[in-house]
């Protein structure tokens, strides 16, 4: 009997390959890069289970670590959350009960603090489901009211 190795070996530096590209994009995925204007720059990335930003700005760097309170795996996401023109980030993950939704916590740049802030819906405890509607300028997101779904708009002000 004899043993094709050309076909083996093929196979494992097809796994392999594959292998370090999945593992290159899930750490990419746990890192984004903000350009708030010319002279505010900021990272945001996953460490473990909490979010950790590096804010650079002309009167110097700032970082801060955000505890996610969650065991679930953290996504992160950039977007104008409060229609300033200034990139936000938010950061979600699954909810701990039945996994049907996403719960974020959203964060836009305050020029008044030179720092990082968190928002919050104007109902419920937490965006569930959050959607930008970028044409309206709000953000929807669900909340309950006595164990039934509905829709929250909420217009975030630039600080």
């Amino acid at each position: 009997m004899r043993l094709n190795t050309t076909g083996c070996v093929r196979c494992i530096a097809t796994a392999l390959a594959f292998f370090v590209a999945a593992q290159h994009l899930a750490s990419a995925a746990d890192a984004i890069a903000i350009s708030l204007d010319q002279d505010i720059k900021a990272t945001v990335e996953v460490r473990g289970s909490d979010v950790h930003y590096e804010l650079r700005t002309a009167s110097g760097v700032r970082s801060a670590t955000i505890p996610t309170e969650t065991e679930k795996a953290i996504h992160l996401e950039t977007a104008d959350y409060d229609f300033s023109g200034r990139q936000g980030f938010a950061f979600w993950s699954i909810d701990e009960g039945q996994g049907v939704y996403k719960i974020y916590r959203v964060f836009t740049f305050s020029r008044k603090r030179n720092d990082f802030v968190e928002r919050h819906p104007h109902c419920g405890d937490a965006f569930l489901n959050l959607r930008v509607d970028g044409q309206r300028k709000q953000l929807i997101s669900t909340f309950f009211e006595n164990n039934i779904p509905k829709s929250c708009v909420t217009r975030l002000r630039p600080d």
